[in-house]
């Protein structure tokens, strides 16, 4: 009689399972504790690490052996700074029998709960996790040989399928930083993929109370105890900030040769602050993508594309970390760089100065060397834009080199080299600033009230001080500022308006025209300033030309104290027809930086035309001492006096001539005073 194919099936399955239990049961009936103490000795061979079992092994009840055990715990390295690397409170292991007898482990399902595990790097980067290489377990340079006996047997091969984690701790030791971080896993599931040429991992994490999730594909165990390519395919996601790696590594054990590519992204700024436990303002979205790669401990990160809510960030970067410090290089270019959200709005507070007092920062000298070079077509601040922007950054054993720096900015364009280093605290600053062709009425304070036209304005600033804060480095501050503006015009409404700017307002003031005509014709002006140990002086180096008039300045401001102590005189140009007696007014300027204040004096002015104005005093006439005053005091060049170009006088109604004029006397001026007013 003829058997179906089926009936065969059945009777060899049944065969099969009868034989499955039976050893089930032999395996069952089996003292496996027995075996204890050459399981350990087998695993400190293998490993050359220590290996402990403090619980009973029992068999579970499965078909496959199931291995269980409470309290193991494994050796660190050596060299490593804990005794030991992995503690586990609860260990199962489902292990097929067939793959022992050739010597490979091969576990079909691993259990572990209540785990702590330890990893760390030495200084040279290795990891604890590297059992050996070439038969011997890897030491850091410079480790001492512990009493681990290295086997010269090969390893066998380690064959994981499921793995199930829950309630563990990982730690993560950098050997160079010697900093400590630690994450809580609540559950960790990693199983076959790709026909086994993967891992599925998918882990719960939590660092600093805060929610983070993976999700991908990696490599095998057996290739990172190895230290075989490795390839990662994954995705990291913490609140609205997502990370995914993609690449291998191709020595895992000692992250060497790595090529990932990265990209990154988060919704909010501020969420991402919260994982990196920093305050950071809510700029939408950002974004970052590069490859990832290492080369002789530099690693790099090519073909870089960053975006920060409405700035782009393009180029490549590196981090060396072999020498003293990490030494980070840049080549960066961008269209648009936008940090008006992360310029926070200060209340307008009422100080009784205006250089803070507050310590300068230092540390971040000594944090890592540079050598950047950036671009950029546009840099937005509050109220501004700067243009075309160049700079090269360098800094190297706490000296920091900003060289060149270059900007357009406000219509003009900004030069400057700076540097800047601080033994003990104490900062040490060199400046050189130029701006040339700058143009005031593009600057905030003036663009929405058109103050100022035209007017273009070079500024040159060029010193060195030193101090532990902003005010104590202008304290001792030697150097120069200079200012030069062009012509423009001046709109006197608009001038007397804007109160706060306290020299356009003396200058107002002191023209007595500047109530009848809307508009003063500026022909140029000067602010010239020579700085000694703090004490900025002038002598006639604030100097303005207008259509109708002229002002000359001389005087101190104390940058210590911060203190003013300016005075500043008009007189008219020549041919404009006008009584010179309306410019007898002088303006002091005293106070402070912080609370300046104006003085106009006729009397002052008087005193300061010396021996000419005390003789014409003296003879009670004072609309003739304050025309004679005017006029013999007078310099047709004040902006080149102010520049030290000229120091030649004239009147300001006679033409200058190249032959000698012998001093007159008080009466003689007088007299050409008279000669004046009736065309003589």
């Amino acid at each position: 009689m003829r058997v179906s194919v089926f009936k065969i099936f059945k009777y060899v399955f049944l065969a099969v399972l009868l034989v499955l239990i039976v050893a089930a049961g032999i395996l069952l009936t089996l003292d496996v504790n027995q075996y204890k103490g050459d399981l350990v000795e087998i695993v400190k061979e293998n490993t050359g690490r220590d290996f402990k079992i403090k619980g009973d092994l029992k068999l579970a009840l499965s078909l496959i052996p199931t291995i269980a055990v409470d309290g193991v715990s494994f050796g660190n390295a050596a060299w490593g700074s804990r005794p030991d690397m992995v503690k586990v409170g609860r260990f199962e292991a489902r292990v097929a029998v067939m793959p022992l007898f050739s010597g490979n482990i091969k576990v079909t399902r691993l259990i572990l709960h209540d785990s702590e595990i330890f990893l760390e790097t030495g200084k040279n980067g290795v990891g604890n996790w590297v059992l050996r290489t070439r038969g011997a377990e890897v030491k850091p340079k410079g480790a001492k040989a512990g009493k681990d006996k290295a086997a010269s047997a090969k390893l066998p091969v380690f064959d994981i399928g499921k793995i199930e984690i829950k309630n563990a701790k990982l730690t993560y030791k950098n050997g160079r930083t010697g900093k400590t971080y630690t994450v809580a896993v609540p559950t960790l599931t990693s199983e076959p993929a790709d026909g086994g040429a993967f891992m599925h991992v998918k882990l719960d994490v939590v660092y600093d109370e805060f929610p983070v999730k993976v999700d991908g594909k990696f490599g095998l165990l057996q290739q990172l105890i190895e230290d075989k390519p490795y390839p990662v395919n994954a995705a990291v996601v913490a609140g609205k900030t997502t990370l995914q790696v993609q690449g291998k590594i191709e020595h895992p054990a000692g992250l060497k040769g790595i090529s990932l590519a990265v990209n990154f992204k988060a919704r909010d700024l501020k969420d991402f602050g919260r994982f990196i436990k920093g305050e950071l303002p809510g700029i939408t979205p950002l974004s970052l993508t590069g490859v990832l790669t290492d080369e002789k401990g530099v690693y790099n990160l090519k073909s870089l594309n960053a975006g920060i809510g409405n700035s782009d960030l393009s180029g490549e970067a590196s981090v060396a970390l072999g020498g003293k410090r990490p030494f980070i290089r840049a080549r960066l270019d961008s269209k648009r760089i936008d940090i008006t959200p992360l310029q926070k709005e200060k209340a307008q507070k009422k100080r009784k100065k205006v250089f803070p007092a507050t310590k300068l920062p230092t540390g971040f000298l000594l944090v890592a060397d540079t050598d950047i070079k950036a671009q950029a077509g546009e840099v937005l601040l509050k109220g501004m834009a700067l243009k075309d922007v160049s700079l090269s950054l360098k800094l190297a054993d706490g000296h920091m080199t900003l060289s060149p720096l270059e900007a357009g900015v406000a219509g003009g364009r900004l030069a400057a080299d700076l540097e800047l280093s601080a033994v003990k605290g104490v900062v040490q600053i060199n400046a050189d600033v130029k701006i040339k062709q700058l143009v005031p009425s593009r600057l905030p304070k003036f663009r929405d009230r058109k103050i100022i036209e035209d007017g273009k304005t070079d500024i040159f600033i060029k010193g060195a001080g030193e101090g532990r804060s902003a005010a104590d480095i202008l304290a001792g501050f030697n150097g120069q500022l200079l200012v030069q503006i062009g012509k423009g015009k001046l709109q006197n409404s608009m001038v007397n308006f804007a109160g706060a700017d306290l020299l356009m307002t003396t200058l107002s003031k002191l023209n007595p025209l500047s109530g009848q005509e809307k508009v003063t014709e500026l022909q140029c002006g000067v602010i010239n300033f020579s700085i000694e140990n703090g004490m900025a002086r002038t002598d006639k180096g604030i100097a303005f030309e207008t259509d109708k008039m002229a002002a000359v300045g001389s005087g101190t401001i104390n940058l210590k104290t911060e203190e003013l102590d300016l005075g500043v005189r008009p007189y008219p140009r020549k041919g404009i027809g006008i009584n010179a007696g309306k410019f007898t007014q002088m303006a002091r300027l005293g106070g402070t930086l912080a609370e300046p204040k104006t003085k106009f004096d006729t009397v002052a002015a008087l005193k300061t035309a010396a021996s000419t104005g005390a003789a014409v005093a003296t003879l009670g006439l004072s609309l003739l001492a304050e025309g004679i005053f005017a006029r013999t005091t007078a310099d047709d060049h004040p902006c080149e006096t102010a520049l030290g170009k000229t120091s030649a006088k004239s009147s300001a109604t006679t033409p200058a001539t190249k032959t000698e004029e012998k001093p007159q006397s008080a009466g003689d001026k007088v007299k050409g005073f008279f000669n004046g007013l009736f065309g003589k």
